[in-house]
């Protein structure tokens, strides 16, 4: 990884990523990112208005009941959710890169702690998703019959997630990680 002295090349502008297509915001608002660090431009951003957050919330819904990330086994999204994990820690260098240069922290910071704790949280979630489930009781018979009880535990829906600008990969793991264990959609 070069050193974080070089001037950074300014980054591509970034859409919304909405129902699994890129597209800018409704009313075509964007905002610059500075680097702190060094008061140059980084990239320039789509704004996300209202009607924005409605769409995504609608295809995140839309996903939920038609898609196919909730009707998957906590087996099977769990090994997704490693699946993450990996690609986190195959791309920590620009991962760490792109954190320090956007909250303008020292590189070693990411690199060395918030970045392998996303991957962290994103195994550890992986490993409860096939251990989300009900519990069965015993209860007392009942005209002499035995009878019994159980919860289920499901999905629920949509998720809304918002991470702050400091350790945003970090963060957000910890919302990803056990919303997409569960089999919601965020």
């Amino acid at each position: 990884m070069s050193g974080l002295g070089e001037t950074a090349k300014r980054l591509p502008r970034a859409e919304l990523y909405v129902g699994g297509r890129w597209r800018a915001a409704a009313d075509r608002g964007v905002q610059t990112v500075i680097n702190p660090s060094t008061g140059q431009p980084l990239s320039t951003l789509s704004m996300a208005t209202a009607d924005d957050v409605s769409a995504a919330v609608a295809a995140a819904r839309a996903q939920f009941e038609t898609g196919e990330w909730s009707r998957l086994s906590g087996s099977d999204r769990g090994r997704l959710l490693w699946r993450l994990a990996d690609l986190v820690e195959a791309n920590r260098e620009n991962l760490a890169y792109l954190e320090a240069i956007d909250i303008g922290r020292p590189y070693f910071e990411p690199f060395m702690f918030e970045i392998p704790l996303a991957a962290e949280t994103f195994r550890h979630f992986a490993g409860w998703a096939d251990k989300i489930g009900g519990s069965t009781f015993d209860l007392p018979e009942f005209d002499g019959r035995q009878r019994h009880s159980y919860t289920l535990r499901q999905p629920i829906g949509v998720v809304g997630a918002i991470t702050p600008w400091n350790a945003p990969t970090m963060i957000a793991s910890w919302k990803l990680g056990p919303a997409l264990a569960a089999g919601n959609t965020v």
